[in-house]
């Protein structure tokens, strides 16, 4: 049995995936900081988990709907004005049996978001978070809104400098090559 040498192209393809995971992480890095220091600036100070979670699928999954501007954008606004508005009906105090309405919170803005065509799983947890924070429902209300109008930018910006998804799987099949 002949031994063969090492195929360039496993290298080749191990290097640009490398590159690629390290863009990927420069790139969530960058949108993330920039939530948090435009939420400091702001004087929100808050840190919204499902940004993150938001920022992985417009980064990770830039073909499927839940990527997209406006369902970024309506998913957090939608799911932050359910939880904010089920809060307030569970009045000013977290009573242990206020936090039973996070989920049925969830459970209604999950449809809603469906239903109006805005459909970002990372946004449902926006319905819970009132119940759970610290944070005044103004201070949550600027956050959402915060976040959302820089989920919106951010999900354009990836749109309009990057290509479409099927072209990039094209160009890397042939080298780069278009046409």
């Amino acid at each position: 049995m002949v031994a063969r040498p090492p195929s360039h192209e496993k290298t080749h393809s191990a290097v640009v995936r490398w590159r690629t995971a390290l863009a990927i992480w420069a790139l969530t890095l960058a949108l993330l900081q920039g939530i948090v220091i435009a939420s400091w600036l702001a004087g929100l100070a808050l840190m919204l988990p499902s940004w993150a979670s938001s920022i992985a699928i417009l980064i990770g999954c830039r073909d499927i709907p839940s990527a997209r501007a406006r369902a970024a954008c309506y998913g957090h606004l939608i799911c932050g004005a359910v939880g904010i508005t089920a809060f307030l009906i569970a009045g000013p105090y977290a009573h242990p049996w206020a936090m039973g309405l996070a989920a049925p919170s969830v459970a209604i803005a999950v449809p809603l978001m469906w239903w109006l065509r805005c459909y970002h799983p990372p946004a449902a947890s926006n319905a819970a978070i009132p119940f759970f924070t610290a944070a005044t429902m103004t201070t949550y209300s600027l956050a959402v809104v915060l976040g959302a109008v820089l989920l919106f930018a951010a999900a354009t910006t990836l749109d309009r400098f990057s290509p479409p998804p099927l072209l990039q799987t094209r160009l890397s099949k042939r080298g780069g090559q278009a046409g």
